[in-house]
């Protein structure tokens, strides 16, 4: 993904979204990592993170926002 793109990432403090989370940034892509845990890792990575419920589509439209 080339530098200056953004992607919203759910699930960002664990597993594969954690993955993909550090992955784009390490690319040079703006990260926005959104899950119900802490992103702490993308957040030192330089992401922006948000505590999101996906199940909430309120959160959802709000974190799109």
């Amino acid at each position: 993904m080339p530098s200056g793109r953004s992607i919203v990432i759910t699930g960002a403090a664990s597993g594969i979204g954690r993955a993909l989370a550090l992955g784009f940034l390490a690319d040079g892509a703006r990260v926005i990592g959104a899950d119900v845990q802490p992103c702490s890792d993308v957040a030192d990575a330089g992401g922006l993170v948000r505590e999101v419920d996906v199940a909430d589509s309120a959160q959802v439209s709000d974190l799109i926002e």
